[in-house]
């Protein structure tokens, strides 16, 4: 896998500065910016047919199908997480409840931070088949391979590597961008892009990832 072409590759294509702009645009509005996800969906299975400049056009006729790919995937993230959302969201009004007045600000501040630790051990425990699940809904728009979480996680384990480094490059890119907006005058500007600019980023390392396995299982089959 390749980092720094994650951040090059679109300059590649000959009509970037007509496919680039409408993505940063579109991903800086909510709701609309399922859009893009879908446009990302696009990408990564144009990386896994082989596409020499696999970043897809805007055109009117797509944007409903990308919506809906963008809505989908949004909708298989809720669900996987879902469990520990009906887990912590009771207990973090009870303790609101219970802790009211003074005296609960050390309280909650602890809770606060087992919280958080909690929701990252959970993410790091379901990254693995929604990463998987992303790739193989990429190519084939099937929502039942989200549920296939077993499926999902033998795959993965099967290249565990190549997933340990998508994990890797995913957040080196992403701390890259947040340091971005450090920059005087301009910061502000290139935060508000970060979503269309991360999610461009990321949908090539993931690409990367899917090649990477598919090469892989393809020279294991011969």
């Amino acid at each position: 896998m390749d980092l720094p072409r994650a951040f090059t590759y679109p300059f590649e294509d000959e009509e970037w500065s007509n496919k680039l702009p409408i993505t940063l645009i579109l991903g800086v509005i909510p709701i609309v910016n399922l859009t893009v996800v879908g446009w990302a969906l696009d990408l990564i299975r144009n990386m896994l047919a082989g596409s020499a400049r696999p970043m897809p056009a805007w055109d009117g006729e797509t944007l409903a199908d990308r919506f809906v790919a963008g809505l989908t995937v949004a909708v298989a993230m809720l669900i996987y997480y879902l469990p520990i959302i009906v887990i912590i969201c009771p207990l973090a009004i009870l303790l609101g409840v219970l802790t009211a007045g003074a005296g609960g600000g050390l309280i909650n501040t602890a809770f606060d931070l087992c919280i958080r630790l909690v929701t990252l051990l959970y993410t790091a425990a379901v990254w693995l088949p929604l990463s998987v699940g992303v790739i193989r809904f990429a190519r084939t728009r099937d929502f039942n391979v989200f549920l296939q979480i077993g499926q999902n996680l033998s795959l993965a384990n099967q290249h565990f590597a190549t997933f340990v480094v998508l994990a890797i490059y995913k957040f080196a890119a992403s701390l890259v961008l947040s340091l971005l907006g450090l920059i005087p005058c301009v910061g502000w500007l290139l935060i508000l892009l970060a979503f269309g600019v991360n999610l461009v980023i990321q949908a090539h390392l993931i690409g990367q990832a899917g090649v990477d396995v598919m090469n892989r299982t393809q020279r294991g089959a011969a």
